[in-house]
């Protein structure tokens, strides 16, 4: 059964349109305008824009609250929290432009958001297998390590360049024998590179060694 009306349609009670899930409404107007419970000046009007393909919006099996936003471009929209307390401070997730495609995954499992500072944060760090033919266990915003040609002596090469050489390192090793010490040294600090060497502290002889680890934190460009 088709119901048309070329002007208007009035229902003064309950209306009930189809009487089964594969029923449709087909609306040809752009906006659908709601009362309210008090008949005045004022409506809710819910409109689209003219679609330029089929689209679907699909409201979950739930109660809840539809989210607004004030401004229409997806682009400029920031989510505002208040809080427990309806005060003059809220929380406010905002982006910056991106220049590529990003993602950002939340863990499945409970825990705190530790907020990324320029002042704190470890911006880069590797593990790394020293003897033979070099290799990255595993590391953040590390893009390569080289074997400078000599016993234990590398260079490592950020993904994201820090601002200056004035970030803080820290290194640690695994040494090759038991009871043997070594330490790490910077050969040379670069906005771009790190060059470290390992030195066995018996006869401060250059030493490869199978697990070596690397931190630094500072600003970045």
């Amino acid at each position: 059964t088709t119901l048309t009306a070329s002007t208007s349609f009035a229902s003064n009670g309950s209306t009930t349109i189809g009487d089964a899930a594969a029923d449709t409404l087909h609306h040809l107007a752009n906006a659908i305008t709601y009362e309210g419970a008090t008949a005045n000046d004022f409506e809710l009007t819910l409109s689209i824009t003219d679609p330029t393909a089929d689209r679907t919006l699909t409201i979950p099996d739930e109660t809840g609250n539809i989210v607004t936003f004030e401004n229409a471009n997806v682009q400029d929209v920031n989510l505002i929290f208040e809080g427990a307390t309806a005060n003059d401070f809220e929380t406010t997730l905002t982006l910056t432009d991106p220049t590529a495609d990003r993602t950002f995954t939340f863990a499945d499992e409970t825990g705190t958001v530790v907020v990324d500072t320029n002042d704190i944060a470890v911006k880069g760090w590797i593990n790394f297998n020293g003897t033979g033919t070099i290799a990255i266990r595993d590391s953040f915003n590390v893009s390569g390590i080289t074997d400078e040609g000599g016993t234990g002596d590398y260079t490592v090469t950020w993904d994201t360049d820090f601002a200056d050489v004035n970030y803080a390192v820290a290194q640690a090793v695994e040494p090759a024998v038991s009871n043997q010490t070594y330490v790490m040294n910077i050969s040379t600090k670069a906005a771009g590179t790190l060059r470290v060497n390992c030195r066995k502290t018996s006869n401060d002889a250059f030493t490869d060694l199978p697990s070596i680890d690397i931190i630094a934190i500072g600003d970045q460009t």
